[in-house]
C-alpha cells in the first residue's frame, strides 16, 4: 500500500507573499526561499518536479537551507519569504492561519510513502501503525 503526500508553498501570515496567494512557477526564481538541507527526501522530490519545468534548483533566491521541516516553519513566522513543505506537517499552522498555502501555477509535488513488509507473521505494532496512515493519510 503507498500514501500520497504533497509538498506545498507556505508563508507566514505576515509574508507579503500570502497575500497573494497564487504564483507562476517562473516567479521562484526571484521569490526568498527556505528550502530543506541537500539529502532531503523532500529537497529530492522538489528538485526532480522543478527539473520536469525545466527549472534548476541552483536556478532559485534560496535565503537558507535547514535541517528540519519544525525549523523551516519556525522561520516563516517571522520570514518574508516562501518554503515547501508536506502539507501534512502545515496541517494545523495552516488551520490556525499561522501560515498560508500558496498556489504555484505550473508545479506540482507529489510524492509516495511505499511500505515494506517482511515475510511471515504480521507484528502487531506494525500492523497497528500501517492501519492508522491507512485511515488518516487516505
Amino acid at each position: 500500500s503507498a500514501m500520497r503526500d504533497k509538498i506545498i508553498a507556505v508563508a507566514g501570515s505576515q509574508s507579503v507573499y500570502s497575500f497573494g496567494g497564487e504564483f507562476n512557477y517562473l516567479s521562484l526564481k526571484e521569490i526568498p526561499l527556505i528550502l530543506r538541507e541537500r539529502g532531503s527526501g523532500t529537497l529530492e522530490v522538489m528538485e526532480k518536479a522543478l527539473n520536469s519545468i525545466g527549472i534548476g534548483i541552483d536556478s532559485l533566491n534560496v535565503y537558507m537551507n535547514l535541517g528540519t521541516t519544525e525549523a523551516i516553519k519556525r522561520m516563516l513566522f517571522d520570514f518574508d519569504g516562501i518554503a515547501f513543505v508536506s502539507e501534512w506537517a502545515v496541517k494545523s499552522e495552516i488551520e490556525e492561519k499561522k501560515l498560508r498555502q500558496l498556489n504555484i501555477r505550473g508545479l506540482e509535488i507529489v510524492r509516495e510513502f511505499r511500505w515494506a513488509q517482511r515475510k511471515g507473521p504480521n507484528m502487531k505494532i506494525p500492523t497497528i501503525f500501517q492501519n492508522f496512515f491507512d485511515v488518516f493519510f487516505k
